[in-house]
């Protein structure tokens, strides 16, 4: 009898924490994503720098989206508001305009279900526990 309820009780953490995290799963809806270029000059250099208007909502801990564009990938933290939507313009590349060709872009919005961080990061917002990823893809853009 002692054994049984010994294995209880070092096994009933490891069922309850297998339940609570299927339900900790963030949800994660992307109403809009709007793509649009800028540029900027620096001295004789012209660069471009892509824009992508994002909202909707979550009721994750934490949401980011990727960034990069001078080689270094990075994110950014999109702050939600008390009925838990979120609406931002992020920069999410730059480089130098050499042509006019068109190109495509794309980022990718992770929903995180604490705000705790694990010991290695690449960026400031990234959280940990169950995460959602939503992929946005632009359209072909070009930089004048």
């Amino acid at each position: 009898m002692k054994q049984i309820i010994i294995l209880l009780v070092l096994f009933l953490p490891v069922f309850s924490a297998c339940k609570k995290s299927l339900q900790d799963k963030p949800s994660l809806n992307v109403a809009s994503a709007d793509w649009y270029t800028t540029t900027t000059k620096s001295a004789a250099i012209t660069f471009c720098d892509v824009h992508l208007k994002v909202a909707g909502t979550t009721n994750a801990a934490l949401l980011s989206i990727a960034t990069y564009g001078d080689g270094v990938n990075g994110c950014t933290e999109l702050k939600c508001d008390t009925e838990h939507r979120f609406s931002a313009d992020v920069v999410i590349c730059f480089f130098m305009v050499k042509d006019s060709a068109q190109r495509k872009f794309s980022t990718e919005l992770t929903a995180y279900s604490s705000r705790v961080k694990p010991a290695v990061v690449l960026c400031n917002a990234v959280g940990s526990g169950e995460t959602i990823s939503y992929p946005v893809e632009s359209q072909f853009l070009k930089c004048y």
